[in-house]
């Protein structure tokens, strides 16, 4: 799931490969290309509930569609990534934690305005231009 939250927000056109939805795992040829497996596809599977949100989010944001991305943290002790895709007035913003533990981040230099989560439902704790968030174990989020 970190990897398609990478894919769908980062700069380009994602690809899914059929099965990656709904987290199919593959294997050496022959497995590499069995059938689709149908009976994960419900709306229950956290896999597809996670890329549901992501492509729902990419379809209605240009900032996820056109947006120039900049860096805003980068710890790869702390396995942390973060950074902003911003196109005329609207940004996101896209937290990553790849640790085996919780992390919480302190982001600056955010613009203006209020930051929904795509994936909790809540608003980014926020204060002026500084932010602070707080990630489960391999883990993201997407605020918009």
């Amino acid at each position: 799931m970190l990897a398609a939250t990478l894919q769908l927000t980062w700069v380009g056109s994602p690809s899914i490969y059929y099965g990656d939805e709904i987290g199919m795992m593959g294997g050496v040829d022959p497995e590499n290309r069995r059938g689709m497996n149908w009976e994960s596809a419900i709306s229950l599977n956290p896999v597809l509930k996670h890329y549901k949100a992501l492509i729902s989010a990419r379809n209605r944001s240009k900032a996820l569609q056109m947006g120039e991305p900049k860096l805003l943290m980068a710890d790869d002790a702390r396995g942390i990534l973060a950074y902003q895709r911003s196109h005329g007035n609207e940004s996101a913003i896209v937290v990553v934690n790849r640790s085996a533990a919780s992390a919480t981040i302190s982001l600056s230099k955010l613009p203006k305005g209020n930051y929904w989560n795509i994936f909790k439902r809540n608003l980014l704790n926020k204060t002026g231009d500084k932010a602070i968030v707080t990630l489960g174990p391999r883990s993201s989020a997407v605020y918009l």
